[in-house]
């Protein structure tokens, strides 16, 4: 049916890489109907039948990782977005004049991608047609290739598959109509490392509260996740491991020990590998960190005391001096605490 159509043709092939690195496939459509979602954002023209010139204009993916672009070739047009949001009945779209060349290009040479153009009608591409940025190899078709063309509702969506890191759409004739383009391109990585964790690795302090992971990751991506095989200890220097609660906002993940550290000494937080994740499905390598715990002095023991412990025969100005060796900032009388003179 119409929807298992619409799944099928929405897979993405992922293409083997070798088992000692990550890879993941990330989308990106640039919005030619919606002109002010683009990046740069295209204000829509207030008149009837207006166009705003985007030749000189290269639109980018929220990552930074795709651009598309234009050449004008011998054009005195080259490329628009035709808004005309005057008669409010027209969709927005791209079009671009012959001889003119769309430039769509990802992170680099070994970028798996799939591209996909949504337009209008049944003829929305005209004169379009793919050719290669290399002059050499301008024939694509073992390399990059249209994989489908189907039509739905009135609305034609062509497909094109294949493993490069530029491609080039000409113009030689009728000039199209683009609503929608899709990218789909493979982020090969190594591992997803932490590259910063507060407070700093091999600090000290007179408490620990939390500790925050900041992974090297794209917010877009969506937040951090807890992986099902996830492990993270905290151990003091006694060997006593301590609980830890986990929360994740953005690219952060935030480890609480569940009761007060009150042992001085080195403290091992130990992440193991592919305890977390990120949104386009990369894992942690594994890392450990020592932090210090300064004993602490402030326990309020007394070092003297006026007037002296002993047989009194009057208090001057009726008080009880006690003298400790660090300034307090404050003292704070406890519940069950009581001062007794008898």
């Amino acid at each position: 049916d119409r929807r298992m159509k619409r799944l099928l043709f929405s897979l993405i092939i992922f293409i083997s890489l070798p088992v000692l690195s990550q890879t993941s496939i990330r989308n990106y459509t640039f919005r030619f109907d919606n002109p002010e979602q683009l990046i740069p954002s295209i204000k829509r023209s207030p008149y009837e039948g207006g166009a705003v010139n985007v030749t000189n204009t290269a639109f980018q993916s929220k990552d930074g990782n795709v651009s598309l672009s234009f050449v004008r070739g011998s054009s005195p047009i080259g490329a628009e977005i035709i808004t005309d949001n005057a008669a409010g009945d027209r969709i927005p779209y791209l079009t671009f004049n012959t001889t003119v060349q769309m430039i769509v290009s990802a992170p680099n040479e070994q970028t798996t991608k799939i591209v996909q153009i949504k337009s209008p009608g049944y003829d929305p591409m005209g004169g379009v047609s793919l050719r290669s940025t290399v002059p050499e190899t301008d024939v694509l078709e073992n390399r990059f290739k249209l994989d489908s063309d189907i039509i739905e509702d009135g609305i034609r969506y062509y497909r094109w598959r294949g493993s490069v890191s530029s491609l080039m759409f000409m113009n030689v004739g009728q000039s199209p109509t683009i609503h929608q383009l899709t990218v789909s391109y493979e982020l090969p990585r190594d591992i997803l490392h932490i590259k910063s964790i507060s407070p700093a690795n091999q600090s000290s302090h007179k408490i620990f509260e939390k500790f925050v992971l900041t992974f090297d990751t794209d917010e877009i991506v969506g937040q951090m996740q807890v992986t099902s095989g996830a492990s993270y200890s905290l151990t003091d220097p006694n060997g006593t491991s301590y609980l830890l609660s986990v929360s994740t906002s953005g690219n952060q993940v935030t480890l609480k020990p569940t009761e007060d550290l009150t042992v001085a000494g080195d403290y091992t937080l130990t992440i193991g590998a592919g305890s977390f994740s990120d949104g386009d499905g990369f894992c942690n390598e594994a890392c450990s960190y020592t932090f210090t715990l300064l004993e602490q002095l402030n326990k309020f023991v007394p070092i003297g005391i006026s007037p002296e412990e002993g047989i009194i025969t009057s208090l001057v100005n009726g008080s009880i001096v006690q003298t400790y060796p660090e300034l307090i900032g404050r003292v704070d009388l406890l519940e069950k605490s009581q001062a007794v003179a008898g």
